[in-house]
């Protein structure tokens, strides 16, 4: 039997939108991010490029690292973003390490989390700046690949040897401030940058 050709181009039709309405599922849901600066050595180093799933600080779990909007910003008007990984989420016991404030409440409160960065001795992190709220959680890292030296848009070896997923191997000691920034790129290798400036 053979297919009318209007049979036949429904068909196309109906699989191209089904492909565009995908590719949109998945550009809301998933974010890559190049990492710059030197707060998550050595985890990620500058020039690594990580997957981040977009999520809610409901499904936070210590260990993971995340990406933040830096300057107290919501995530989605924000153009400035820090990674680090999450150290305490609501309910845990307040981590000693934050700065005195008038709140206290021993426990992370609901719809906040603490964020530290691997390299202690150069990360701006809540060890400096308090809790980060629910707001500035633009998602999770699902998965990180390494600086590439041949193209800065093709992805390299998966970073799976180097604890990205889980507590870091070696954390340096120290406190002091250092600049971290981190480069989001959403979409096509040429579309446009947004650098993000921590401490």
């Amino acid at each position: 039997m053979v297919t009318p050709p209007y049979e036949a181009g429904l068909v196309t039709c109906a699989v191209a939108v089904l492909v565009v309405v995908a590719v949109v599922l998945v550009r809301r849901r998933f974010v890559m991010v190049t990492v710059r600066g030197l707060s998550m050595l050595p985890t990620l180093k500058a020039g690594d490029r990580v997957l981040v799933r977009r999520t809610q600080v409901g499904r936070l779990r210590r260990g993971q690292l995340a990406v933040a909007a830096e300057n107290g910003r919501s995530a989605d008007a924000s153009r400035e973003w820090v990674i680090k990984r999450v150290a305490a989420v609501p309910g845990d016991p307040r981590p000693a390490c934050l700065p005195d404030t008038s709140d206290p409440a021993d426990r992370v409160p609901d719809g906040h989390y603490v964020l530290l960065g691997d390299n202690a001795a150069v990360s701006y992190d809540s060890r400096q700046r308090g809790y980060f709220t629910s707001g500035q959680l633009l998602g999770v890292v699902v998965r990180g690949y390494a600086q590439q030296a041949t193209s800065p848009h093709a992805p390299g070896p998966s970073l799976a040897g180097r604890g990205i997923l889980g507590a870091p191997d070696s954390q340096p000691a120290g406190d002091t401030a250092a600049h971290v920034d981190v480069a989001v790129r959403q979409g096509s290798p040429t579309s446009a940058r947004s650098t993000a400036t921590g401490y």
